[in-house]
């Protein structure tokens, strides 16, 4: 049964995929290159020298964006072999069902930064996915492994460190971890882990240490980079604060539920309503997220103010309850060390980012991604299961395959005619090109606003450099005519 969830939703991401259009950063990188692979590499070898270090993801983005058919085979490949690992945790298809809301359900720009964002996917689902895999496959395989296992975790030792800092350094943390646990334990090492823990950790150094990464780090966020360490914490608590968990409504759902379960068997009750006024405050407060279009009257809801400091107690709070419902419904001795194992690797990931200037949604990918997973593993050890419950959740899924394949539907459709109205003006030589906007926010900076993304749009629609472009916003019912094709 899980099975078909897990082939069905490879669809559904294959067909998200082919839907999708090139947007933001995509479009400058589309015009970099003529399609060639020696051009990408070319490429990333510069970026490398001037402007970062993540060398295999730049290449990677470099050539899927011109190739965009590869990016539409490879991105749901390895959404569904993350999707797969995952799923040897959990029994019930109900839970699986749950899983797979809360990493669909993701808030607005979460989703379009990490999987219908070409860049972007590749920076950050491509890794989350990767080193998902990579460490299930090990608790897998610990006992003894073969020459295949070799050919599979050596070359994702080197290739996961190289997308990205903060994910690199969380993967190379848990290499780490797995080998001082095998020495604690008097447990024999296998070779395996030390060649890529080695590997990793010199990949990660490469990486890291690159000419383009330090000449980025003096040019930009100068007065950031001016505050000594504590400063940076301080600054970056409100970003942790939103981006963490504020922003995520149904990974504060998912994980609240086991939380909640494990306070009514301690008979705490007082303390849950106390306890759950914030994430309820919150979800109603994110409700502009959570929608496929943005609606203004929402984003000034503002009930609960997330730049404030304050909130980093109760999400404190928060977590060390969440561990202890870990403690308290995981009776498995190892599977709770590796709920925890993965729990300290979600955490370092965005830990590190106390230090760093640059937040954004999809930066916190894996550690939602991963709260999410854990907190369905403690969901599916307590749900009843019952029939009319199995229906619902059925009826769910059903629910979100066509709401999904609904909203990339409109998206393909409004591009489709965005893109032959921009053509009809150019044979017209209008001086001002009109272009559509797409109101749905499951495609990032799919409206260019700025001189840098004006400009490489430009360049990929074919729109002469003398002419303007002017976004233009039309009525609902035109757009619901260009989506029911009657216009």
């Amino acid at each position: 049964m899980k099975k078909k969830y897990i082939i069905t939703t490879l669809v559904l991401m294959f067909l998200i995929c082919i839907l999708t259009p090139i947007s933001g950063d995509d479009y400058g990188n589309y015009i970099s290159t003529t399609g060639k692979l020696s051009e990408s590499i070319d490429i990333a070898i510069h970026y490398y020298n001037v402007l970062e270090g993540r060398f295999i993801g730049r290449i990677i983005i470099m050539f899927t964006t011109y190739h965009k058919f590869l990016w539409n085979i490879i991105t749901p490949l390895i959404f569904t072999l993350m999707l797969a690992a995952l799923s040897k945790f959990i029994k019930n298809t109900s839970a699986l069902i749950i899983l797979l809301a809360g990493i669909l359900l993701l808030n607005s720009d979460m989703f379009s930064q990490s999987y219908t964002w070409l860049a972007g996917s590749i920076t950050y689902l491509y890794p989350t996915s990767l080193i998902i895999f990579y460490n299930i496959y090990i608790y897998y395989h610990q006992e003894k492994y073969k020459k295949i296992d070799y050919f599979i975790l050596i070359p994702l030792s080197i290739i996961i460190p190289m997308f990205v800092e903060n994910l690199g350094c969380a993967f190379v943390l848990g290499n780490f971890i797995l080998l001082g646990y095998k020495y604690y334990k008097k447990i024999k090492i296998p070779k395996i882990h030390i060649i890529t823990t080695t590997l990793s950790l010199l990949f990660l150094t490469i990486m890291i240490l690159s000419p383009g990464s330090a000449q980025r780090s003096l040019t930009e966020n100068i007065t950031f980079n001016n505050l000594n360490l504590f400063e940076k914490i301080i600054y970056n608590i409100p970003n942790f604060n939103t981006y963490v968990f504020f922003k995520n409504s149904l990974m504060i759902i998912i994980t609240i539920i086991p939380i909640i379960y494990y306070l009514i068997k301690k008979n705490k009750k007082i303390f849950i309503i106390f306890f759950s006024i914030i994430p309820i405050l919150s979800i109603i407060n994110n409700m502009y997220y959570t929608l496929p279009m943005k609606f203004e009257f929402l984003q000034n809801l503002s009930i609960i103010n997330t730049q404030n400091k304050i909130y980093l107690v109760y999400w404190i709070i928060y977590t060390l309850l969440f561990i202890i419902s870990i403690n308290y419904i995981i009776k498995d001795k190892k599977e709770k060390h590796f709920i925890y194992f993965m729990l300290t690797l979600s955490l370092s990931s965005v830990g590190i980012m106390f230090i760093l200037p640059t937040w954004g949604d999809r930066i916190v990918l894996f550690n939602t991604i991963t709260l999410t997973f854990i907190g369905t593993i403690l969901i599916d050890k307590i749900m009843p299961s019952k029939k009319l419950i199995n229906k619902s959740f059925k009826l769910l899924y059903l629910l979100i395959f066509i709401y999904f394949l609904m909203c990339f539907i409109s998206i393909f459709r409004i591009n489709n005619y965005r893109e032959k109205y921009i053509k009809k003006q150019l044979e017209e030589d209008k001086q001002i090109i009109e272009v559509v906007r797409n109101p749905f926010m499951y495609v990032w900076n799919n409206n260019p606003q700025s001189d840098y993304f004006i400009r490489t749009y430009k360049s990929y629609v074919s729109i002469p450099k003398e002419k303007d472009i002017e976004i233009t916003e039309l009525s609902y019912k035109k757009y619901i005519k260009i989506i029911l094709g009657v216009e």
